[in-house]
């Protein structure tokens, strides 16, 4: 807690596989090993809780993660070399308020950003020794990078009541912009044959492309006795892209039954 009204939560994971393969790694770096493959995941979660009244309440949630992945090899005999490196990262931000207006109503709105983004890289590289003086110099080379992402940012604003211990409404509203960047890439290839440099390079950056949602949906949840439930749902979604227009409406049952007396 950071005081009478507010806490704190710090948490951040990281794999331990590279520590397995350290060994493996260092031989690769100095030549003794052709190959190496290698995986880190890490994230990063963090939260902080605000009471403005007694009835009032702030949460934000913070979240950062990755995957990283190596795939590197060597070829002396060949004097070949060539890696790949995917990396993809996760972020979101969430901004969640909730008011209790008495004990049977609550109102909560939530306004959240969250995005993916995976970056790939390939490299190649090809040498020669000169016969002139046996000695080793690039000669060619190719590297192509490209990213792509796919970011959202929405808000969704709900009401529950709850008008006794059988019966159980919700019903909110959202809406959602989506933003595509599904590809922007940069290849590079290169000789330097003979000390003659050339080096060709192919931009390719894609138009960003927008999407946006609107939704609305209504709960109920019924409960017959103290094991026996049954919940009503629908959902209607108006998507919208450029001119494109479309409705969709969604509804489910769904049953549950609890065993025991609790």
């Amino acid at each position: 807690p950071l005081s009478k009204k507010s806490s704190f939560m710090f948490a951040s994971r990281v794999s331990y596989l590279e520590l397995i393969n350290i060994k493996k790694k260092i031989n690769f770096n100095r030549g003794l090993e052709r190959s190496y493959r290698g995986y880190t995941f890490f994230d990063i979660n963090a939260k902080v809780n605000y009471d403005i009244k007694s009835n009032e309440r702030v949460f934000l949630n913070l979240y950062f993660g990755g995957d990283l992945l190596r795939d590197l090899s060597q070829f002396y005999h060949k004097k070949e070399l060539n890696f790949a490196k995917p990396k993809q990262f996760s972020q979101s931000f969430s901004l969640k308020y909730i008011k209790e207006i008495n004990n049977k109503v609550f109102f909560n709105s939530v306004l959240y950003y969250s995005g993916e983004r995976r970056k790939d890289i390939v490299f190649e590289e090809f040498n020669e020794i000169l016969p002139a003086d046996n000695r080793l110099v690039k000669s060619t080379n190719f590297e192509s990078k490209l990213n792509s992402s796919i970011n959202d940012v929405g808000l969704k604003l709900t009401a529950d009541f709850a008008p006794n211990s059988r019966n159980y409404f919700k019903v909110g509203v959202g809406y959602i912009h989506h933003i595509f960047n599904t590809n922007n890439s940069n290849v590079v290839t290169g000789s330097n044959l003979h000390y003659s440099p050339k080096y060709d390079t192919i931009t390719s950056n894609s138009p960003l492309s927008f999407s946006s949602e609107w939704y609305q949906f209504l709960q109920h949840n019924f409960k017959f006795n103290r094991n026996f439930e049954i919940v009503f749902g629908m959902r209607n979604t108006i998507y919208t892209q450029k001119k494109e227009v479309l409705n969709r409406m969604d509804w489910s049952i769904t049953t549950s039954y609890t065993l025991g007396n609790n």
